[in-house]
């Protein structure tokens, strides 16, 4: 993040910018004010600046220091500068004077002060001017003044700084000069502290402690700090110079500014020991202002998971995620927008480093990343949470590797329901070694778990329910661990959604042949654990004799795929009982006589086998033992009762008095 440090004062009589990380000079220069800067202020893109001969506010821009603009003459020096809400407000002379900040323009002038005002500071409904030897106090909205004035300070009042309920004035003169504290709502004196020496010119507060500049140009400069309840001495940096004129703070650091030498310098909060100092400014620095230009946000992190892994290695914990910020000197960083959680999957807990970015220390597992907007960006990103599932730390080293995965479906029924089974083919073992087997689902329970394996062929999840596994494989002598993530078992139900989607018809003959599908021809058959395979009663294929699968000529009628019904029937007959399967479906705008003539030409014996497709996609055959019976006629639907379509009654003799499924590749290879 780019920052500045802003300098005015005297002989240059313009405001130069520095690098604030090292106080080089960026060689970039106002023009000049035309007379000393004893006041600057930064708000927005602009620094505002106020001083003597000259006795304007000038407005430049921050990033080029061009001129922008000015106020009427204040007529006077202006000591001090403050901006509260859409104004500007100068003192100096012996007044108040308000402005307009979008275009300087003058609002309002305070009754005289009755003396110099050398500095002014707001709080709350009120704004307080110090010069003479004491403090008032004014309205801020008219500048009226309140009648309320503090007791004497007993020399110049050169500073002031408003903490909590209380104002501290700093001034005096060559040989003596004093904090003094007073009740911010009657001005009343509380409290001095011991005499800094020489003049203080500049007061500014941090955390618990005052902070004091001065001295005189043949004295000695320091900064001085004070304890804040009671303002009793605690240290003093090693010496500035003859003066410090301005002191101000940003991150750990104070920048003070002065009378010889006429420089920058640099001091740590924490001890108030020297660290650098910039070039020489001119003859003396009157007045310094920090620019932090502020980072624009960075896109959603839970839009863009900007996140990294690194590995590890295997019994090892030294896998990492790293929370990957944006361009730093652009963006904020996500760790000041976000609160970030961290978690595996048996419930541990991690902390990233919010200078590196990362969380260390992550052995092989699955980690659970969550992110969480801080409420003072909930204007911007919303009340915005998100949590990135199942991040995989895998073990670069591992021997182990996945071969491939057999899935069974699971098969729901009316009254039960036959599990499904997930086999891991897990190669690279390493001999004598036992295993750890771990499956856990969706919601991060831990489904089953097997532990001392010794064989590929226990790494299998018999019993699945329909959903989806993350599996864990962990060599339980050297702790690496395989990662098998989201393996799904499907659900296949006995019953299907009402209607179909097509139907297809081929004429039946001796010709005909079909084979059934077995257990093995299943993806999922495994030879070890499915060894009592048998024939089902699920067609595999229809063949010819004489043509083989394409030996078959299929028709696609285009029927209504809503009005359909099936029945089964139980007759007697002369031979027996036997089950009677009969199908009706609609075909739109199409004639039955039609139908019937087309039919003769294409099979006069009126024998068929049909396959059709349900609602779900599932295939289902019949009439492939005996032929099917079409019989047809119309139906009549509109308004004025005309033909507009055509219903086929397929009938056939019930082959294993249920419904028979065929092979959808068989369909979609040789069907379709």
């Amino acid at each position: 993040m780019a920052e500045y440090i802003y300098a005015g004062g005297y002989t240059t009589n313009t405001i130069r910018k520095y690098n604030l990380s090292d106080l080089t000079y960026t060689s970039i220069e106002s023009p000049s004010y035309g007379g000393h800067i004893w006041a600057s202020l930064i708000h927005n893109e602009y620094i505002y600046v106020g001083g003597g001969t000259t006795t304007k506010i000038r407005r430049y821009n921050l990033s080029d220091l061009s001129y922008v603009d000015e106020s009427p003459d204040y007529v006077g020096t202006i000591y001090s500068l403050t901006i509260s809400g859409d104004y500007i407000y100068a003192g100096g002379g012996n007044t108040i004077k308000k402005y307009n900040l979008s275009d300087l323009t003058h609002v309002a002038t305070s009754p005289s002060y009755g003396n110099t005002i050398f500095a002014i500071r707001i709080q709350g409904d009120y704004i307080y001017a110090g010069g003479g030897d004491t403090i008032k106090k004014y309205n801020l909205s008219d500048l009226t003044y309140t009648s309320i004035e503090s007791p004497s300070y007993g020399d110049k009042v050169r500073t002031l700084t408003i903490s909590g309920d209380y104002i501290y004035a700093g001034g005096g003169n060559y040989s003596a000069g004093y904090i003094k504290k007073y009740n911010l709502s009657d001005l009343t004196h509380v409290a001095t502290s011991p005499s800094y020496g020489e003049w203080i010119y500049t007061l500014l507060v941090d955390g618990n402690y005052i902070y004091a500049g001065g001295g005189n140009v043949h004295g000695a400069g320091y900064i001085k700090k004070y304890n804040l309840s009671d303002l009793t001495y605690v240290a003093a940096s090693p010496i500035y110079g003859n003066i410090i004129m301005s002191l101000i703070k940003d991150g750990n650091y104070f920048y003070a500014g002065g009378y010889n030498p006429t420089v920058i310098k640099k001091y740590n909060s924490s001890d108030l020991t020297y660290v650098a100092a910039s070039p020489n400014y001119g003859t003396l620095i009157s007045t310094l202002q920090i620019y932090n230009i502020p980072p624009t946000l960075p896109p959603s992190f839970c839009e863009n998971a900007p996140y990294t892994i690194s590995g590890s290695t295997c019994g090892n914990a030294d896998g990492k995620i790293t929370i990957n910020d944006l361009d730093v000197l652009k963006y904020t960083s996500y760790f000041d927008i976000y609160d970030f959680t961290l978690t595996d999957i048996t419930g541990g807990t991690y902390t990233f480093n919010t200078v590196t970015g990362e969380a260390t220390g992550l052995t092989s597992n699955y980690y659970f990343l969550t992110a969480t907007v801080k409420p003072e960006y909930w204007y911007y990103y919303g009340r915005e949470t998100c949590t990135f599932d199942w991040i995989k730390i895998e073990d670069t080293d591992n021997p182990a590797f996945l071969v491939g995965v057999s899935v069974k479906p699971q098969q729901c029924g009316p009254f039960d329901r036959q599990f499904g089974r997930i086999f891991y083919n897990v190669s690279g073992l390493t001999s004598g070694n036992t295993y750890s087997f771990y499956a856990f689902t969706s919601d991060l329970s831990l489904y089953y778990s097997k532990t001392g394996i010794t064989s590929t062929e226990d790494f299998i999840l018999a019993n699945a329910s329909a959903e989806c596994y993350w599996v864990l494989i962990r060599d339980e002598v050297t702790g690496c661990a395989l990662l098998l993530d989201n393996r799904c078992v499907p659900s296949i139900p006995f019953f299907s959604l009402g209607g179909i989607k097509k139907l297809y018809l081929a004429k039946w003959s001796s010709d005909l042949d079909y084979n059934y599908w077995k257990d093995s021809d299943e993806d999922y058959f495994l030879e070890f654990e499915d060894t009592s395979f048998f024939t089902s009663t699920k067609i595999k294929e229809y063949l010819s004799f004489t043509g083989g699968t394409t030996g078959i000529t299929w028709y696609e009628l285009p029927v209504a795929n809503k009005v359909v019904k099936l029945g089964q029937k139980l007759e007697k007959l002369r031979q027996g009982f036997i089950f009677t399967d009969t199908l009706s479906v609609a075909i739109a705008k199409y004639d039955a006589a039609k139908w019937t003539k087309m039919a003769t030409l294409l099979n006069p014996e009126n024998k068929w086998i049909y396959i059709m497709q349900d609602a779900d996609g599932y295939y289902w055959t019949g009439g492939y033992l005996h032929g099917a019976k079409i019989s047809a006629y119309n139906f009549k639907t509109g308004a004025r009762g005309e033909d507009n379509g055509c219903t086929l009654e397929i009938q056939a003799v019930s082959e294993n008095k249920l419904l028979v499924n065929i092979d959808e590749n068989y369909v979609i290879n040789y069907v379709e």
